[in-house]
């Protein structure tokens, strides 16, 4: 009974921290790369610029090409390409914006909000971002990766598969390990 407490206390405390961490919008900063790779469809931006001052976090410039494939391209017209927010120590609260003309008029072709995000040093960042919106957001799917380069001043913006939740995969191991004492 007193481990059944323990347990339940520690899974209070758990779920709290949780609620605790989902609340507070910072996504996490990491040094290591998250290994994105490039696929289809995706919009290629230029002429990016990148500033962090003080905790004020900005990527803007042009988007310019929308790929249905390596063969397939639409320009976009009076395109649009921003990350903005706020970043510091090893935590950002990131939004992305893409806004531009494919043929029928002026929109937000993609929004989204900053998941996780990757700076080694090298002068590439990475981003994934969740909670996709706007016009194109059922052609890319529920997570966008995005890859910067500073030294060159280029992205590219495309779908990325979207892993299991560290959540869920929390309370799977919690409950597993439940079920296993239960049988002891």
């Amino acid at each position: 009974m007193k481990l059944a407490a323990t347990m339940m206390s520690g899974l209070v405390k758990l779920s709290l921290m949780l609620t605790l961490a989902v609340s507070v919008n910072a996504a996490p900063i990491q040094n290591t790369t998250l290994d994105l790779t490039k696929t289809y469809p995706d919009i290629q931006s230029d002429f990016l610029t990148y500033s962090l001052v003080g905790s004020a976090f900005d990527i803007s410039g042009v988007a310019t090409l929308l790929s249905y494939s390596n063969v397939s391209n639409t320009i976009i017209n009076n395109g649009l390409f921003s990350i903005t927010g706020t970043s510091s120590g090893l935590a950002a609260d990131l939004d992305l914006l893409i806004q531009g003309d494919i043929g029928s008029g002026l929109s937000n072709l993609l929004t989204g909000e900053l998941k996780v995000m990757s700076d080694t040093g090298s002068g590439n960042l990475e981003f994934i971002f969740e909670n996709i919106g706007g016009s194109l957001a059922n052609l890319f799917g529920s997570q966008l990766g995005v890859m910067f380069s500073i030294n060159n001043g280029q992205s590219d913006t495309f779908s990325v598969n979207a892993p299991a939740t560290f959540s869920l995969s929390v309370l799977g191991l919690l409950l597993l390990s439940v079920y296993r004492r239960k049988l002891v």
